[in-house]
């Protein structure tokens, strides 16, 4: 991450989004790597032009914030309007949930989407993603920053070794 971000690469990633035309208001989700973005987040920002879009930035971090990352974006993104965006430290995520629905129906209303049909949900990520995939639901894009180690409400283990690569796997067969 560090020589990433020192070099100011950006890495190839597996797909794009065919069309962002129909979207006006783009949430990018993301840990705080070195200050900012990873460098992969700002490959996939460069790929499209923003201009006249909203783009929300919400980050996970240990105590950085939001750091150079909302600038960084804006300069990616030129035309944007890149909003202040949501701070949330890494282990305070696994409690941080009404939190954040709280903060983006907020921001819904503050878009004039008071109103718009949006769907929050606060739900554990792999039981969302094994309920997705039976009622054959598909995604554009899943944005995913998961812990290290974490808990579920009933005591369930997550260990990001043993559960990213079936979680992956899952997520893959929500892709349209």
């Amino acid at each position: 991450a560090v020589a990433e971000a020192k070099a100011k690469a950006r890495p190839a990633i597996k797909g794009y989004v065919e069309d962002v035309s129909g979207y006006d208001t783009i949430f990018v989700c993301f840990p705080c790597w070195c200050g900012t973005a990873p460098m992969c987040v700002f490959t996939f920002l460069e790929h499209y032009d923003w201009a006249g879009k909203k783009i929300i930035p919400v980050c996970t971090n240990e105590g950085s914030g939001l750091a150079n990352s909302v600038a960084d974006i804006a300069a990616s993104c030129p035309g944007a309007v890149v909003a202040e965006g949501l701070s949330i430290k890494g282990h305070q995520c696994s409690s941080s949930e009404e939190m954040l629905a709280a903060w983006a129906k907020e921001n819904a209303a503050s878009s004039g989407l008071a109103d718009a049909p949006i769907r929050y949900i606060v739900d554990d990520c792999v039981k969302f993603v094994e309920r997705e995939i039976r009622r054959g639901n598909k995604y554009d894009v899943v944005i995913m920053d998961p812990p290290t180690y974490g808990r579920g409400p009933k005591g369930e283990l997550w260990r990001f070794e043993d559960e990213l690569f079936p979680l992956v796997t899952k997520c893959a067969k929500l892709m349209s």
